[in-house]
């Protein structure tokens, strides 16, 4: 018949060929209950998982330091809001090294600003330091914590200043009008070096950084928020690598700073419940987050009324009703000095942002991962050539499981295929003795 199409029926060839094509895809519920539903994954087979992975993770070294940073949702659905940095500094007494990791939380402006200004903020009064000393007299442990600690409080106290000077004194005595919303969206439009200013202050970055002097004699650790900083060490060739945390966690779910916050805020049951400052954000320290740290009225009169995506205007409306006696998030960092052993033995500097912690949730116990982490790095370490902090991006994720690692590298979805933002940077102390 004129017009027919005959499509000859399927060989058995293409049968086994059809039935292999299908055999490497599977379903998968990614930990979540099956009611929630299953999605399509592909599983891959060496070499081909550990390429996918790396072309995803983007392994990086520099300066004797290994890193990855990590997120397997598309960019157009959720962006990497982590930074890192691996700095080489040549100052007048020789060369320092400085790497950091940073968190940004709900956009990406904070974390920039952060990334952009923090590393030549502590770079330029290190050198001014050192010049003002003279190469022959070194500086104390102390006063380079302080130039560490004040640079991160500084920074924030900037972003704070560049916003306030835009706006008028909210919380004069007998102050009765009020900014027409008109007038903040003028001020604040999404063109504008203000708008920038203001999204500052509605984001959040942590920070983790590390200074080695050039005689890798000393280690510095300044932390603010919740990442990590752990120290792998084995003694000797073939003995055991154990992890240890340098500098506490600043979260919510930490029970000194939990103590800390109501502390400040003795008759504010809300200031601190559930995990959550003040029912909304889960670090306790941080840059940026500026709302929480300022009066209530410019949060109802200004950043309620700025067009933005990432907090919606009744919620920082109704948060508003709670920030009696700021700040709720402090800008304090707390700083690590520690000498750096000529002893034999190995020594690894493990910073990380807190989706590593996360992707271990129900695996491993929070206590142990540092003891965890330093066996694994360890391990590669000694074994071979590999980028470390990939080894240990690998492990988080299901290890020598490839369907396991499969699922969060190729599971069809799109916002659920989200996990924290994780990066991570290993730093080879020993190649510096």
């Amino acid at each position: 018949m004129s017009g027919t199409i005959l499509i000859p029926s399927a060989s058995s060839t293409d049968h086994l060929e059809a039935l292999a094509e299908v055999s490497q895809f599977g379903k998968t519920s990614l930990g979540h209950s099956e009611e929630a539903g299953t999605w399509t994954y592909r599983k891959l087979a060496e070499p081909y998982l550990t390429s996918e992975l790396a072309r995803q993770a983007k392994p990086h070294t520099v300066a004797f330091s290994d890193a990855v940073t990590f997120q397997p949702c598309p960019p157009h659905v959720s962006e990497n809001q982590d930074r890192y940095l691996i700095q080489q500094w040549d100052l007048p007494d020789g060369r320092w090294t400085f790497c950091t990791v940073l968190d940004g939380h709900l956009n990406r402006y904070t974390v920039d600003y952060v990334k952009d200004r923090l590393p030549v903020g502590i770079k330029n009064t290190l050198q001014q330091a050192i010049l003002a000393r003279g190469r022959s007299s070194r500086m104390s442990s102390a006063s380079i914590s302080k130039i560490l600690s004040d640079a991160v409080t500084g920074l924030d106290n900037a972003l704070t200043s560049d916003f306030m000077r835009l706006v008028p004194d909210l919380t004069r005595p007998g102050r009765t009008e009020t900014l027409p919303e008109s007038n903040v969206r003028r001020v604040f439009d999404k063109r504008s070096s203000n708008y920038v200013a203001a999204a500052r202050c509605l984001g959040g970055s942590t920070v983790v950084a590390s200074l080695i002097d050039p005689q890798t004699r000393n280690l510095w650790v300044v932390n603010l928020g919740d990442c990590r900083a752990v120290l792998a060490q084995q003694d000797a060739p073939g003995t055991r690598w154990r992890g240890t945390p340098l500098v506490p966690v600043h979260n919510a779910h930490d029970q000194r700073e939990v103590r800390r916050i109501r502390k400040e805020h003795p008759t504010e049951p809300t200031c601190v419940r559930e995990g959550r400052v003040l029912d909304f954000l889960e670090p306790t320290r941080g840059i940026g987050d500026t709302w929480l740290k300022i009066p209530a009225a410019y949060t109802r009169e200004v950043f309620s009324k700025i067009s933005q995506k990432w907090i919606p205007p009744e919620s920082l409306v109704a948060h508003a009703e709670h920030i009696l006696t700021p700040p709720y998030v402090s800008n304090t960092p707390e700083v690590l000095h520690r000498p750096l052993s000529n002893a034999p033995g190995c020594s690894l500097l493990i910073l990380c942002s807190d989706g590593l912690v996360d992707l271990y949730d129900t695996n491993i116990p929070h206590a142990n991962l540092p003891s965890h982490w330093a066996g694994i790095v360890g391990q590669t370490f000694t074994t071979g050539p590999d980028n470390l902090a990939a080894s240990l991006l690998r492990d988080a994720l299901g290890g020598d499981d490839l369907d396991k690692v499969s699922q969060v590298l190729t599971v069809e979805m799109d916002e659920d295929r989200w996990i924290d933002d994780t990066t991570i940077i290993v730093q080879r102390l020993y190649e510096r003795r």
